[in-house]
């Protein structure tokens, strides 16, 4: 029997009022589902490598998949972008066209990335809060202009969140990972009059779920009556010195 055949008769099951599908058949669900994670996904092969890629090998940011796929679909060529934080998502974005700039507080992780990136110069080195956060206000001058996708990814995401508004394109996007464990970081936005579209779910390396979320400008009454993401199968975790 087919993979298809497999789902077509378990789902039939379920159509039933009172009908189940046989252990077996659920089972066979789950492993199906958790093929898709591990290898169409490339779970399996970002474990292995200890790195955020997809399953044929190329960096990604590390966001849940739900907000890649989600990203993904914008024709991002020549669209700016600034990170606090850089890695695997700097490579992605260069080679979905976009134009990069990035701070990162760690050392040694910030010459990784530069030997890896098309313009170097434009990974800034800032391990002090007030200029980590204000690198971004570095970068739009010599750029000459706001961006128009500012991500808070890193490190003092709380001050980054302030600095990074000032420096946004008035139709502009920003990306809060680890929306779920920010609640202040993703306050600051709504009451911004930013509203969050949550991607939660699971993503390379963790074995467990969280969200990255994507604020959007929106003029709706219903941007401060929405809580803060709450995801399955998530972790909490209290605030540290670098918040």
């Amino acid at each position: 029997m087919s993979a298809g055949e497999r789902i077509g008769r378990a789902m039939s099951a379920l159509r039933g009022r009172d009908a189940r599908p046989a252990p077996d058949e659920a089972g066979e669900l789950l492993a199906l589902n958790a093929k898709i994670l591990g290898e169409r996904q490339g779970f399996e092969r970002t474990v292995r490598e200890g790195a955020p890629v997809d399953a044929e090998g190329r960096p990604i940011p590390w966001f849940t998949y739900p907000a890649i796929e989600y990203l993904s679909r914008f024709d991002l060529r020549g669209v700016s972008v600034f990170e606090f934080g850089c890695g695997h998502s700097t490579l992605w974005w260069r080679r979905l066209g976009a134009d990069v700039w990035s701070v990162e507080h760690d050392a040694g992780w910030c010459e990784r990335v530069r030997a890896r990136s098309e313009h170097p110069d434009r990974l800034m080195f800032r391990d002090e809060e007030a200029a980590y956060a204000g690198a971004i206000d570095e970068a739009s001058e010599a750029q000459g202009g706001p961006f128009d996708i500012v991500l808070v990814d890193g490190v003092w995401r709380n001050a980054c969140v302030g600095r990074g508004l000032a420096r946004l394109a008035d139709d502009g996007m920003v990306i809060l990972d680890n929306s779920d464990w920010y609640a202040d970081a993703a306050a600051t936005l709504r009451g911004a009059g930013f509203v969050p579209i949550d991607f939660s779910g699971f993503g390379p390396i963790n074995p467990y779920c969280w969200t990255t979320s994507v604020f959007w400008r929106v003029r709706t009454r219903l941007a401060g009556r929405i809580d803060p993401p709450d995801p399955v199968g998530g972790q909490r975790v209290e605030p540290g010195p670098m918040w």
